[in-house]
């Protein structure tokens, strides 16, 4: 019971990670026995032989470490470390040891001597080697050849755990480098032809030398990692021997006078990003990577062999190591000056010369003649022999410690003047990245918060039709007009430019020529001017929809049989993002509520006034017109006529909704109206509620006096999205049985769902939403209940949409009345004699 603290936080992580889909540890309970490496501070020399893996249970993660892990040990103290190894057995324990006889075979030749180079070369003691040999004495060096070697390598060649995708093969020659180690791989004596034949090969094939180590790869994928122990001056070279079936390329980090806005970004494995590009995998085209500079494997398929050659640090390569690889081809880089060892050996005695030094052993004068003092003296030789010993031994392993220390420093040191050099470059373009960093970082903050808040209730977009695939071909199968607005991906618009070059001329011919919104710069005269503080860069986008077209009169109608509809390309940039400088009123574009449309609808059905309907070929915030402009609702105007010496008099109403128009008047102030506003920005034709036309996804037609609003095709257009049959229907919204729970009202019960039906319920709700408070507010209860139950059940929640879409689909043709009666009060009279305004 101490632990139920760690208990409860390790069951809502655990709860968290398995919702969001998260599985990595899902077999991982709490208090699994486990095993953790443990070391006290400031215990256990460098040479400790005491056990280091202390048992504990897993208690949970840690809050301070990334990716850290806590286990409790029995006598009550914690270790926090990021590797464990759970439910660990002694093997001893299932075998019982016993004696055990083996028969050796008979070795298949005699070794009398070591072999030279040039003897192996003459006759090779393997199959690798005289396969080699035959390739070597043809002097075939092509791609094919080096891929039939590797097929006959391939059996002696290495698993690697460090691949990211699959089970990799690696075979590696030349030198190593370790601490401060430095010498030849074993391989390399083992089959010296065929290192010999590969460094040739690749030389022919790339033209590159200057390499001391050669590593075949097949199927190996490596992390976002820096080769900070390879030579600073020398770069790796990867050749491709075999090409891949897709991907495979190779992701580096570009220096920052190569950036460019099309660079990709990666994340580090210890924080942070860096900007980079992708090299693709080209068979025979060899790729040069900095070592310094961070770099990645792309995913692939198929098969992919490489060919690696690079330079490890040599500061502590010998003499003989050097001759080794100069032998079979390699070129190392030239060795430093040596001191011969007899002059090193005349220094340090010279320093060690010192008059007032304590002598450093102590000689005993023996008399040979007594028997008991030879004995003595034995034993005090012994003793000082045995004490002699031990001292060197402790000078030694502290010798051996130092050294390693020493290449420890070394690297440190290296990779110190490494990160220096990347700061010195990075510093040079630090203006142009910062700006570049901070808009991505504006884009991720942006994607995280979407993702924290995808377990709560969002309204779904009602305007997505990302279901439907292909615009076009759905276009195409079309049998009738299109009812509803379509949103076009931008991958589709690409496939099919040449239908979307003349909606996309139009735009900017209006932006340009018409309404002089935009004039057109350079990305390098836009930089300087964004330097000199002229303007403000801001994000922007081209929107593509096809739209319903507009209605045709009834001889057009008795003469078209072709399915209609209406491309439209919008560009629109990011408002939000300017600065403080700009008034926000200039830069947000409103739409007027459904609640002030519908009250304009009863006033014009009261006044006998009809509706007209127009979209503006540019956004505008402000129009030229005698309007006045109502206070309760900013987006709903009051047209006003002011007779010679008279009162301004209420004569119409303006409902704008971002670009979109609504005129409310008789059609002579409508068309004067009209004719005034396309002077200053180009309109579409005036569609007549008397036909029929569509304004805020809402079907809008008049008969005399009476308005009504319907969304018939919008519901058609659910019923398909949902793949429900259209003769489905039913009678109710929802059975009350289903909204009605055992448990408390439901309030307790909380399905366990997965993200893709979190999102399907969230999608039906807001689309019920849309129809609910526009035209059908018979489905406004059960609506409400599906927004507060939807992150608790959106199971249920889903099922009760598609019974409600089943509902509508029954009751599409109903349709929401407007109407009134007109009634003169002093009041009214009242509010016509305000004074009205010419805003432009």
């Amino acid at each position: 019971m101490s632990c139920w603290p760690l208990a409860a936080e390790f069951a809502a992580r655990r709860q968290r990670d398995l919702a969001l889909g998260n599985h990595e540890d899902k077999d991982l309970p709490f208090g699994a026995p486990t095993h953790v490496k443990h070391k006290q501070f400031g215990q256990g020399g460098r040479y400790d032989l005491l056990e280091r893996w202390c048992e504990g249970v897993f208690v949970g993660y840690s809050n301070d470490v990334k990716n850290g892990r806590v286990v409790r040990h029995s006598d009550g103290t914690y270790t926090t470390s990021v590797h464990i190894k759970p439910y660990l057995f002694d093997p001893g324990d299932l075998v019982e040891f016993g004696p055990y006889e083996m028969e050796l075979p008979v070795p298949e030749r005699r070794v009398r001597g070591k072999a030279t180079l040039a003897q192996l070369l003459q006759e090779p003691d393997n199959e690798i080697d005289k396969f080699a040999k035959d390739l070597l004495d043809h002097q075939k060096f092509s791609l094919d050849d080096v891929v039939a070697l590797w097929n006959v390598l391939r059996t002696k060649a290495r698993p690697t755990t460090r691949t990211t995708q699959g089970d990799g093969l690696q075979w590696l020659v030349g030198q190593y480098t370790h601490g401060s180690l430095c010498g030849v791989v074993r391989d390399t004596d083992l089959y010296p032809v065929a290192t010999m034949y590969l460094v040739q090969a690749f030389k022919k094939l790339t033209g590159h030398d200057d390499f001391t180590s050669l590593l075949i790869t097949e199927d190996v994928g490596m992390s976002c990692h820096r080769d900070v122990h390879n030579h600073g001056q020398r770069n790796n070279v990867l050749l491709p021997v075999l090409q891949c079936d897709s991907g495979g390329g190779v992701w580096v980090e570009s220096q920052p006078r190569d950036y460019d806005y099309a660079d990709e970004w990666k994340e580090l494995p210890r924080g942070g990003w860096r900007r980079g590009r992708i090299h693709e995998l080209q068979r025979g085209v060899p790729i040069e990577i900095n070592p310094k500079m961070y770099h990645s494997t792309e995913p692939w398929t198929g098969r992919r062999l490489v060919v690696t050659t690079y330079t490890p640090r040599t500061t502590k390569m010998t003499k003989p190591t050097y001759d080794i690889l100069c032998k079979y081809g390699f070129k190392p880089p030239p060795l430093p000056p040596q001191v011969p060892d007899e002059l090193q050996r005349a220094v340090l005695k010279m320093m060690t010369m010192d008059s007032q030094r304590e002598p450093d052993a102590v000689m005993f004068l023996i008399n040979e003649v007594e028997e008991e003092n030879r004995e003595r003296a034995r034993d005090v030789s012994r003793e000082l022999c045995q004490l002699q010993d031990d001292v060197l031994a402790k000078l030694r392993d502290r010798q051996e410690w130092l050294k390693e220390f020493l290449a420890e420093e070394e690297i440190l040191a290296e990779e110190l003047q490494a990160v220096g050099e990347t700061i010195n470059e990075e510093i040079e373009g630090i203006n142009g990245a910062v700006r570049d960093l901070l808009r991505d970082v504006e884009e991720k903050i942006k994607l995280t918060e979407e993702k924290c808040h995808s377990l709560y209730l969002k309204v779904a977009n009602v305007m997505d039709e990302t279901n439907i695939g292909d615009i076009e071909e759905h276009l195409a199968n079309l049998k009738k007009d299109l009812d509803v607005t379509l949103d076009v991906p931008l991958d589709q618009v690409k496939a099919n430019m040449d239908k979307w070059v003349e909606p996309m001329s139009k735009e900017l011919s209006n932006l340009e020529e018409k309404t002089n919104a935009i004039e057109r710069k350079t990305i390098q005269e836009a930089r300087q001017m964004e330097r000199e503080g002229l303007l403000v860069l801001i994000p922007g986008k081209v929107v593509f929809t096809v739209k319903p077209p507009p209605p045709l009169s009834e001889a057009e109608q008795r003469g078209s049989k072709t399915p209609r509809w209406k491309r439209k390309a919008r560009i629109v940039i990011c408002g939000n993002m300017a600065s403080q400088k700009h008034d926000p009123n200039d830069l947000f574009a409103a739409g007027a509520s459904v609640e002030g449309l519908r009250l304009g609808l009863a006033l014009a059905s009261a006044r006998l006034w009809i509706a007209a309907a127009t979209d503006v070929s540019v956004k505008c915030g402000n129009g030229f017109m005698w309007l006045k402009q109502l206070a309760t609702d900013g987006e709903l105007w009051m047209v006003l006529w002011t007779p010679d010496g008279g009162i301004p008099q209420l004569v119409g109403l303006l409902v704008t909704y971002v670009d979109d128009l609504l005129y409310l008047a008789n059609k002579d102030t409508i068309l004067r109206l009209h004719e005034v506003i396309a002077t200053t920005w180009p309109c579409s034709p005036l569609e007549f509620s008397t036909e029929g036309l569509r304004y805020l996804g809402m079907e809008l037609f008049q008969e005399e006096a009476v308005i009504t609003l319907g969304q018939e095709a919008y519901v058609s257009n659910l019923v398909r999205l949902h793949n429900l049959d259209s003769e489905v229907s039913s009678g109710l919204p929802c059975p009350r049985e289903w909204i009605q729970d055992d448990d408390d009202n439901g309030e307790n019960v909380t399905e366990n769902y997965s993200d893709d039906e979190l999102r399907k319920a969230q999608k039906i709700t807001g689309e019920c939403l849309w129809l609910a408070y526009r035209t059908r507010p018979d489905i406004l209860y059960i609506t409400n209940y599906m927004a507060s139950m939807t992150s608790k059940r959106p199971v249920k929640v889903h099922q009760i949409g598609l019974r409600v879409i089943s509902y509508l689909n029954a009751t599409k043709a109903l349709k929401l009345k407007a109407e009134a009666e007109a009634e003169t009060t002093q009041a009214a009279t009242e509010i016509t004699q305000a004074t009205a305004e010419i805003t432009q």
